[in-house]
Order: structure tokens, then sequence, then C-alpha cells
């Protein structure tokens, strides 16, 4: 399972891994209301996540689908 604390809410997800391939499913979150928050942005994100991979220096890169950009944590 998945746990993100966002810039308002707490949420948490089941995820599937294929090799490389990664998706999350039945996130679940609190519900506070966070003028200016980009927590939908991001869990629009996650959900358009392809794979990933863990880099040398221990950061973990979420590839989103289509090319459009990866989610880097460090």
């Amino acid at each position: 399972s998945l746990s993100v604390g966002t810039d308002c809410n707490t949420m948490g997800a089941k995820y599937m891994v294929n090799k490389n391939s990664l998706s999350f499913d039945k996130f679940v979150s609190t519900q506070m209301y966070c003028d200016g928050s980009q927590e939908q942005e991001f869990v629009s994100k996650l959900n358009d996540v392809s794979s990933y991979i863990f880099t040398s220096k221990g950061e973990l890169i979420l590839e989103i689908k289509m090319d459009s950009g990866s989610i880097i944590f460090r």
C-alpha cells in the first residue's frame, strides 16, 4: 500500500507492480479543503504513472504515460 501526505490531505492507495510497470488503485483521502492546493494535479499524475526506477542516489522516479514527464522523489 501507498501512504502520501500532500499539501492539504493525507491519502492512501493500493499499488501493483509488474516488472518495472507501476499502477495505483483505490485512492482514499481525508477531505480537507485547502485554497490553492495542487493535490488534484498530483493525484492525477499518480494515476498516469507507467513505470518507475530507483537511481544510484536513492531517488524514486515515476515516469508518466506517453512521455508526459516524471515525478522525482528525493
